[in-house]
C-alpha cells in the first residue's frame, strides 16, 4: 500500500511539473512574486473579509435586536387589542342589559298605558253618564219647580218680570257652568243672600249684547243652579260670562215689579224640596 501511494505521488508530481512546464516559461517573463507577497495579499483579503463578516454580524444583530423592539411593540399591542376587546365585550353585554331592561320597562309602559286608556274612557263613559243624569234631575227639577209654582196658583214667571223679591246689591260672579240652553250654575250662592227665585243677570263676554235674565232654582253656599228665562239659544250663555245684580251700562233700565194679579201665594208648605 505504502509503495503504490508512493508511485502514484511520483505520477502526479511528474505530471504537475508537465503540467507546469509552459506556464513556467511565461512567468519567467512576469515579475516574481514571493510567498511574503502572496502571504500579506492573503492576510489583507483575509483582513476585509473578516471586517465584512464583523460588520454583517453586527448589522444582523441590530436588525435582531430591532425584529426583538417590534415584536415587544406588537405584543404590547396585541395585549391593548385583548383588553380592549374584553371592554368592549364587557360593554357590549351592558349594553344589551340595558336595551332589554329599557324593552321591558317600555313593553310596562305601553301596557300600563293602554290600560289607563282604557280606565279613562270607562271613567269618561262614567263621567258622560253622571252628567246626562244631572241633566235629567236638573231638568226634573225645573218641571217640579214648574208644577209646584201651578200647583200654588202663582204664574210662571215672565221674561219682562224682574223676580219675587230684590237681588241683594253689588253680587258679582261668572257662570261656571252650562248645559244646554237651559241650565246654568253661577259662582255665588246662599252665603251672598241669594235665594230661590231670585232674578239675575248673565252678560256675554266680550260684547254689548243685551243682558240676558237667569232664575235661581237651587243654591248652594257658594254657588247656585239657575235656569235662563226667555227663548235663547244654545251657546249664547258661556263659561265665563259675566253674572250678578248690578245693570248692564248698555242696557236700558228694568221695569219696576208688577204686583200679582192673583195676591198673595198661598202659605209655605212644611218642607219645600226647591228651598235654599
Amino acid at each position: 500500500m505504502r509503495l503504490a501511494g508512493k508511485t502514484l505521488g511520483l505520477v502526479l508530481f511528474a505530471g504537475s511539473l508537465i503540467a507546469a512546464s509552459p506556464a513556467t516559461a511565461v512567468r519567467a517573463q512576469q515579475p516574481v512574486i514571493t510567498p511574503e507577497a502572496q502571504l500579506r495579499e492573503i492576510w489583507a483579503r483575509y483582513v476585509q473579509l473578516q471586517e465584512r463578516l464583523e460588520k454583517s454580524i453586527a448589522e444582523l444583530a441590530e436588525e435582531k435586536a430591532a425584529r426583538r423592539v417590534d415584536v415587544a411593540k406588537l405584543e404590547t399591542e396585541l395585549e391593548s387589542l385583548k383588553r380592549r376587546s374584553e371592554e368592549s365585550n364587557v360593554q357590549l353585554a351592558k349594553l344589551m342589559q340595558s336595551e332589554r331592561e329599557a324593552l321591558a320597562v317600555a313593553r310596562a309602559a305601553q301596557e300600563a298605558s293602554a290600560a289607563m286608556r282604557q280606565e279613562t274612557a270607562a271613567l269618561r263613559a262614567e263621567i258622560r253618564k253622571a252628567q246626562q243624569q244631572r241633566d235629567e234631575y236638573l231638568q226634573q227639577v225645573v218641571r217640579l219647580n214648574d208644577e209646584l209654582h201651578g200647583k200654588r196658583g202663582v204664574s210662571p214667571p215672565r221674561p219682562d218680570d224682574p223676580g219675587p223679591s230684590p237681588v241683594p246689591p253689588g253680587l258679582e260672579g261668572r257662570v261656571v257652568e252650562v248645559w244646554g240652553s237651559v241650565l246654568v250654575e253661577v259662582s255665588f250662592g246662599s252665603d251672598d243672600g241669594l235665594k230661590r227665585g231670585h232674578w239675575v243677570d248673565v252678560r256675554p263676554a266680550g260684547g254689548n249684547a243685551p243682558p240676558i235674565q237667569i232664575e235661581v232654582m237651587v243654591t248652594k253656599p257658594d254657588r247656585a243652579i239657575c235656569r235662563v228665562v226667555g227663548p235663547v239659544k244654545t251657546g249664547m250663555v258661556k263659561k265665563g260670562d259675566w253674572a250678578g245684580a248690578e245693570p248692564d251700562p248698555f242696557a236700558e233700565p228694568s221695569s219696576p215689579p208688577k204686583p200679582d194679579p192673583i195676591g198673595d201665594p198661598p202659605p209655605k208648605p212644611e218642607k219645600d224640596p226647591f228651598g235654599s
